[in-house]
């Protein structure tokens, strides 16, 4: 859900960015979890400290181009962002969200662009706007709620009504929904493919667990140059990747 207040001081404080992490990390993992607690201390601490705004995390994954073309490409994807229609419950991205996506396409210039968690399809449509590349791009298909407490009943208008139903029209033939169980159609979908220059945005079931499997799914596909961007980084991710990151938003190129 786009919250512009919210995920504007997340984006740009690291106090925020932390603070959400903390709140976020009780939400997604029970204090059951073995290492809980020192797992998410870790993790609000190295994402305070590692947080960086918008144009500076591009500047991490595309330092070749200077802080006025970053800025000028994330300033580009608030607007494109800020066109789409909004909605009462979760599945559309924040601006800030797909303004780095837009950007990551645009300086990126990936060769495909693969998605787990299409929701309406916002963070797609930013992708699609920012590169020529296809999408592939990946989500459930049944129209109840999962570990995630979204209550998915859009889902029973497939495909453009419901999943992805903020792309347009005439940017269908550029995308490829891959509906079902991501743990049974992603490693299907991978097991075809040689490796290649991508843009990859993880924003399905934001736990550990699965962000891990999500990783290690999609490595052996991911030519040098591939740009990862994790939407509510866990500490699955961090141990991956890293801690650096802009708010809600982790990323790392290969």
């Amino acid at each position: 859900m786009n919250i512009p207040f919210y995920h504007s001081q997340i984006a740009r404080s690291p106090l925020a960015a932390g603070m959400d992490a903390a709140i976020y990390g009780l939400i997604r993992q029970s204090m059951k979890t073995p290492g809980f607690f020192m797992n998410q201390a870790k993790h609000i601490y190295h994402s305070a400290k590692s947080h960086r705004n918008p144009v500076n995390f591009l500047g991490h994954l595309f330092p070749e181009y200077s802080p006025e073309q970053r800025e000028y490409f994330f300033i580009e994807g608030l607007k494109v962002s800020r066109t789409l229609e909004r909605f009462d419950r979760g599945g559309a991205a924040s601006d800030f969200d797909g303004a780095l996506i837009y950007a990551a396409a645009q300086l990126g210039d990936p060769d495909v662009i693969i998605e787990t968690g299409t929701g309406m399809g916002g963070t797609t449509y930013a992708a699609l706007q920012g590169c020529e590349a296809r999408a592939y791009t990946f989500d459930r298909e049944e129209g109840v709620a999962d570990l995630d407490g979204v209550p998915y009943a859009r889902w029973r208008e497939l495909p453009m009504q419901g999943v992805g139903r903020l792309i347009p029209e005439e940017m269908e033939e550029r995308v490829v929904f891959v509906l079902g169980d991501i743990k049974r159609t992603l490693p299907c979908w991978v097991a075809d493919r040689k490796p290649m220059k991508s843009l990859v945005i993880l924003d399905s079931l934001h736990t550990p667990e699965h962000q891990a499997y999500e990783i290690k799914t999609l490595k052996p596909i991911l030519a040098p140059g591939s740009v990862v961007l994790c939407d509510d980084t866990t500490s699955a991710w961090s141990e991956w990747a890293g801690f650096l990151n802009c708010g809600l938003m982790g990323g790392i190129r290969t």
